[in-house]
Parts: structure tokens; C-alpha cells; sequence
């Protein structure tokens, strides 16, 4: 064979590839939003969001604030599906927000979050951390059948990392410049708690542009241009989105998944007071079993995604 024709055989494999890999991953994603498995993508799909899956380097995030020792069965949703993201070739990173665990989340709040120490958000980090290894180390041995496909390798970090290099007069000056006043305060979020008796601390509301930049930091640095999460964040994911179309000209899409519920329609979750923890020393594997199985409408959705990964 001359050098032309491995040459030319070299191109003609690399472009299948990257064509079967695009395949797998637009086919995993209309199956997922067909079957109401994501409730929302902003923007829409389009031929751009396609060719950008050439790239074999590209990845998708989602992120959990450490405010509680485990996570919980809400959590898990965004988790499965970084899992089937990961399936179709696509590096899935977690954040662990150390930092932002600090400022508070006033999504779905009616009220502040009360502060954590720092020394107890690096338990609850530690915690978290073992979670979520534990459930793709889990994927791996028994649910993921390939004997040739290798998985991406999960990566796991602490956005701390980053904004322990960074002073407030750099995070403003950069990044807020780059973040709209009127966006900000059209979220329900912020107009529920501004319009109430107590309130909305500039902690609080500064909250979104720390997670729109911990998205960006990722899109610069591991091509992370996709995001998946919980219904009630979109309006943290649309925030990231318009940071990285206004500082990189780039864009970016959000992917959310549908919040667990229990019969009336109330979110389970450690606000709610009736989490179900993804940690054996919070609820057991007898106590997991029985809700699972107890609550059959509760857990359809759930057992709806976990089918999709056999």
C-alpha cells in the first residue's frame, strides 16, 4: 500500500469516527427528549451544535454545592444523564461548589440559606466526592457492557480552585462587567425574594454570576460547551450562557432535567425535609428499596432513566 493510500485510508477512518461519534451522541439526545427525559434545551439544536461534536475533546458539566453530607436522590437525575453523555464519547466533569456553598443558592428559597463554616463545606465536599465516584465506578463494573469502547474519564473538581487565585476587583471587573443588571432581576427567584418581608442579601443575588463564570472557566479550558441540570436552574444556566456569548463570541447550550417529585407534585430534597439520601449511612439500602418501590409514581421518572442505562 503506498504512503497516499494509508494516508488516504487514515482520513477516510478518522472522519467515520467522528461521524458515528456525532451520531451517537444527537441520537442520545433526541431519544432522552422524546421520551420527556429532558425538559428543557436553550438554545435550540442546530447544525452547529452537531459539527461541534467532530471534536472528541468537548464536555459536558453539571455541578452540586456541598450544604449536606451526600447528595440526594434529586441529584441523581443530572448525574444519570452525565452518564449517558459519557456513553456517547463526551467527557463528563462534575463541580463541586466549595465556594459558591459559601454564598448560597436562593433558588426555590423563600428565605436566606444560612451560612456554612468553611471547615464543614469541605466535610460535606468530601462526602459528595465519595458519591458520585461511587455511582460511575458502579456504572463502569455493572451496567456498561462495551468490552472495546473505553469510557471517558470522569473529572471531579472544586471550583475553589479557581476563585482562591482570583481577587473581587478582577471577578468584577472582568466578569461583571460582562453580567446584565436587568437579566439578573427579571429570575423569579430574585423577584420573589426582593418583592418579600425579607428581602435578598447582595451575597444572594451575586449568586449567578459565580455559577455563570464557573461554566465559562470550564468552556475555555476543557471545551465544556454543554450543561445539564435541574429544571429550577435554568436561569443560573442561561446566565452561563450569555457570559460565555458575550466574553467569547461563542455559544454554548443548557440541557435541564426534570425535578424528582413525590405524589402531590412537592420536590424531594433536603429543603423539603424528606430527602432520600444517595449515602447508606443517611437512608439505608432497605430504606432506599422500600421508597423506591413504596412510591411507584413518585419513582416512574427515576425508574424510567434507570432502564436507560441497561
Amino acid at each position: 500500500m503506498t504512503l497516499r493510500s494509508r494516508i488516504s485510508r487514515k482520513f477516510l477512518l478518522a472522519s467515520s469516527q467522528r461521524l458515528n461519534f456525532r451520531r451517537s451522541v444527537v441520537l442520545n439526545v433526541k431519544s432522552l427528549n422524546e421520551r420527556g427525559l429532558i425538559s428543557n434545551v436553550f438554545p435550540a439544536l442546530d447544525d452547529k451544535f452537531v459539527n461541534r461534536l467532530a471534536s472528541k475533546s468537548v464536555a459536558v458539566y453539571t455541578g452540586f454545592d456541598p450544604t449536606a453530607s451526600a447528595l440526594h436522590v434529586g441529584n441523581l437525575l443530572p448525574l444519570i444523564g452525565l452518564l449517558r453523555f459519557q456513553r456517547s464519547g463526551i467527557r463528563p466533569i462534575v463541580v463541586i461548589g466549595d465556594a459558591t456553598a459559601l454564598v448560597g443558592d436562593p433558588s426555590g428559597k423563600n428565605k436566606e440559606r444560612e451560612g456554612i463554616a468553611a471547615d464543614v463545606v469541605a466535610g460535606y465536599s468530601a462526602g459528595i466526592r465519595a458519591n458520585i465516584e461511587r455511582i460511575f465506578a458502579n456504572h463502569a463494573a455493572h451496567l456498561w457492557k462495551s468490552q472495546t469502547k473505553v469510557l471517558p474519564e470522569l473529572k471531579l473538581m472544586s471550583n475553589m480552585d479557581w476563585y482562591s487565585k482570583m481577587n473581587p476587583v478582577e471577578f468584577l471587573g472582568g466578569v461583571g462587567r460582562n453580567i446584565r443588571m436587568g437579566a439578573m432581576l427579571l429570575k423569579d427567584s430574585v423577584q420573589s425574594r426582593l418583592n418579600g418581608p425579607e428581602g435578598m442579601s447582595f451575597a444572594e443575588f451575586s449568586y449567578q454570576a459565580f455559577q455563570a463564570y464557573d461554566w465559562l472557566h470550564l468552556f475555555r479550558k476543557y471545551d465544556c460547551f454543554l450543561q445539564l441540570g435541574g429544571h429550577d436552574q435554568m436561569g443560573n444556566m442561561m446566565a452561563g450562557y450569555e457570559l460565555i456569548r458575550r466574553m467569547t463570541g461563542d455559544t454554548a447550550h443548557c440541557f435541564t432535567v426534570p425535578l424528582v417529585v413525590n405524589e402531590i407534585g412537592s420536590k424531594f430534597g433536603k429543603t423539603a425535609g424528606n430527602a432520600v439520601w444517595l449515602d447508606e449511612s443517611k437512608t439505608s439500602t432497605f430504606e432506599f428499596y422500600q421508597v423506591r418501590f413504596g412510591l411507584k409514581r413518585t419513582w416512574s421518572l427515576l425508574h424510567t432513566w434507570q432502564k436507560r442505562l441497561r
